[in-house]
């Protein structure tokens, strides 16, 4: 059954979209629909519609375009030979060239005179007003000449333009569109199989058609299921639950998700069954598998590469990351590049400046010739197309990296980064908190830790859960076998209560300085020893209390990530001059973090709260630096914003940040802020590159189409030779990169 849908970008387009389940293979599950495929005209504001989508199954020859380009280039080519051979009187060879002309000038003068009626100033009518020109001088060949070449160089920009686009195209065509999910199944006596989307089973008819191999002649149904005998006339259905293909947008939270071998997960969901490894490199660019198993989290987009698991869903499909993901790409694509004011402005007043300027070109030279020539190689294309162009290949290079990009604004913003601050927690160090150390008075440390995890057992507190977690390791069990544990939690610690018979036997407290202070506990000179110890270590410190005792003390330590010393090593090398920590952490526990990755002492920022941290942000703007803040996106909100670019990493289950952040890092690894900003500077580099070669190359045709060395042919020529350059170097973008 053919339906229409809108198009969920908004642009009140209508797609038409087939559903036949009976013919669909079980594999396909992963075909996608991108609602954002389509494109509604070239964002560098052209005129041209470099993003147009063909349709995919026609082939190249049945499109019109293509048709008349071939037959005004044998047209051409067939006038060219009569010309030069002498084969053909004047009259043939200007019939072959007018028709030529017609094929491909009339398209161009069709766009020019639509750009004129919606008042949208574009480039057509440069070309338009050429084309005309030509032909009422009556150098039809010259027409046919020019029209060739820029119907030819049109084709040419949007194939070069939409392999710009490659990597946001491979992104959308892992966008699942089915997914198998467990669904009540009716099973008719007749043989039929009656799906069921939901729990109020609506009136359902079944009929066989003629010749179906059926024993009831008339199998008519149209009682009301709600599971076991239906009790029509024609016998019982039996209701039971089994995998069917649905579309992702019909998956709610809480269903039942099969993946397969190869298939794409449909939505983001909790392992519940089966073993699997998963390419996620959709999502945070890193190729090597993941081992899935019972209890964790698989994302939409990432493909099952051997195992079978069942899932039960988190996220509908419209929520999941990867969909985010794809929202997110799509926006930073279509949104206007910063120079689009400019680019208004600049179509507004260029068309009848440059009309202008050939008009007194030929006023004081009387030659036509000089005046269409001047006019083709005005057209700027290739100047308002490199940006655009080289943004759209970054956002797509860096989403296929796991690097996402709010819009080209925040690209250029990475490019002129001088200045990098760091959150510390989950940034520099992994965000998991472990037992670093341990010290015992008049116990042994396996009472020490015996005791703080039966009071820490339960809380979900990242201190507590490394307690419990080394008690696991070291063989301690963490429940009482026949006690009673109530425990109260405050900030900074924490008190439980063991009973045994409704009698307290001992009361151990768990917390931080302030809190054994406060518990008005002796701190023995061996207790402030081993404190002392541990600060200077870099270790968050628990006092382990029993009955008013001090009987140990717990080092807590957030892992310093393994690759944090060498990315700081490389933003130094890339000619990042202020590098700076900042966190709500002791100084102690700071320092020694920024001593192990390479961080100055002078730019530590200790000890201070969420809105300090978009002050100091502010500060080093006003001295002058760009500044890029890396941070988890879980209170850094402030300071996100404040940056010139802010950017969470290791977001994938905080989706919130993809909100609040100017770029989102999606794997798990600080070396993702080197490409981060590598991909900003050689985006910037490239633009520089492309607006410099297409001037210089637009301003020398200017020059020598005045000097009358330049025809419109090789004008014509010229002017392709600009765009084809710019759209190629900004394809080969992503090469730039390496891996």
């Amino acid at each position: 059954m053919d339906t229409h849908e809108d198009c969920e970008c908004g642009c009140g387009c209508s797609h038409e979209s087939h559903d036949n389940h009976d013919s669909h293979e079980p594999h396909d599950s992963h075909e996608s629909h991108d609602p954002h495929s389509h494109s509604h005209g070239c964002p560098c504001g052209c005129g041209h519609d470099h993003g147009r989508v063909r349709d995919e199954d026609s082939p190249w020859w049945k499109e019109s375009e293509f048709i008349f380009l071939i037959i005004a280039g044998i047209t051409l080519l067939a006038a060219l030979i009569g010309e030069y051979c002498g084969s053909l009187s004047e009259s043939y060879i200007s019939a072959l060239a007018l028709v030529s002309a017609a094929f491909t000038g009339i398209p161009i003068i069709w766009y020019a005179v639509k750009g004129f009626l919606v008042e949208r100033k574009g480039l057509y009518e440069l070309a338009g007003l050429a084309i005309l020109g030509a032909v009422y001088l009556g150098d039809y060949m010259v027409a046919a000449e020019v029209g060739f070449i820029l119907t030819l160089g049109e084709i040419a920009e949007d194939y070069g333009y939409s392999r710009s686009r490659r990597d946001i195209e491979k992104l959308a065509s892992l966008h699942p569109k089915f997914g198998l999910v467990k669904r009540k199944v009716t099973h008719c006596d007749c043989g039929e199989e009656h799906d069921h989307e939901d729990e109020h089973d609506h009136d359902h008819e079944h009929e066989h058609e003629h010749g179906h191999d059926c024993e009831h002649d008339e199998c008519r149904c149209h009682e009301e299921h709600d599971g076991g005998e239906c009790g029509c006339e024609h016998g019982s259905h039996e209701e039971t639950a089994d995998f069917v293909e649905v579309p992702v947008d019909e998956i709610e939270v809480g269903d039942i998700a099969r993946v397969r071998p190869g298939d794409i997960v449909c939505a983001d969901g909790v392992v519940i069954s089966g073993i699997a490894s998963m390419d996620e490199s959709c999502i945070t660019g890193e190729s090597i598998a993941v081992d899935k198993s019972a209890g964790d989290m698989v994302y939409s987009g990432s493909v099952n590469l051997n195992g079978l698991i069942e899932i039960e869903v988190k996220r509908r499909g419209s929520d999941s990351t990867y969909s985010q993901i794809l929202n997110l790409v799509h926006e930073a694509e279509e949104r206007k590049p910063p120079s689009y004011p400019f680019i208004e402005k600049f179509l507004r007043y260029y068309t009848p400046l440059t009309l202008l300027v050939a008009a007194l070109i030929l006023i004081a030279t009387g030659s036509l010739e000089k005046t269409i020539t001047v006019i083709i190689v005005s057209c700027p294309c290739g100047i308002l197309l490199a940006t655009p162009s080289a943004a759209i290949a970054a956002i797509g290079a860096g989403a296929r990296r796991g690097i996402l990009f709010k819009s080209g604004r925040y690209l250029e913003e990475a490019g002129r980064i001088n200045a990098v601050l760091f959150d510390k927690t989950g940034t520099l160090t992994t965000g998991k908190m472990s037992v670093a150390a341990v010290e015992a008075f008049g116990v042994t440390k396996e009472e020490v830790i015996s005791e703080a995890a039966l009071a820490e057992n339960g809380l979900q507190h990242p201190v507590s859960k490394a307690v419990t977690d080394y008690a696991g390791e070291i063989g301690i069990t963490t429940v009482p076998d026949s006690a009673e544990c109530i425990r109260t939690v405050i900030a900074t610690g924490m008190t439980a209560e063991i009973k045994e018979n409704s009698k307290v036997i001992r009361v151990i407290k768990v917390g931080n300085r302030s809190f054994a202070q406060s518990a008005g506990v002796t701190f023995t000179d061996e207790a402030q020893r081993a404190y002392e110890r541990f600060s200077t270590a870099g270790h968050n410190t628990l006092f382990v209390i029993r009955n008013g005792t001090i009987i140990g003390l717990i080092g807590i330590s957030d892992l310093i990530r393994e690759e944090s010393p060498r990315v700081i090593s490389q933003l130094k090398a890339a000619g990042i001059k202020k590098l700076a920590i900042l966190s709500g952490d002791k100084h102690e526990i700071v320092r020694s973090i920024a001593e192990k990755c390479g961080i100055s002492a002078d730019d530590l920022y200790p000890e201070i709260l969420p809105a300090d941290k978009k002050e100091i942000t502010a500060r080093y703007q006003k001295e002058g630096y760009s500044v890029c803040f890396v941070g988890d996106g879980v209170n850094d909100s402030p300071a996100l914003a404040q940056a010139n670019l802010g950017a969470a990493i290791a977001s994938r289950e905080n989706t919130a940040a993809i909100e609040t952040a100017h770029a989102v890092i999606l794997r798990d690894s600080l070396d993702a802020v080197t490409m981060l900003l590598k991909i900003g500077r050689i985006a910037v580099r490239t633009i520089k590159f492309n607006t410099a070669f297409a001037v210089l190359i637009s301003a020398g045709l200017v020059i020598l189409a005045i000097l009358g060395i330049v025809t419109p042919v090789v004008g014509a020529l010229g002017h392709e030779v600009a765009v084809m350059g710019v759209l190629i170097n900004s394809a080969i973008l992503p090469l730039k990169l390496g891996r």
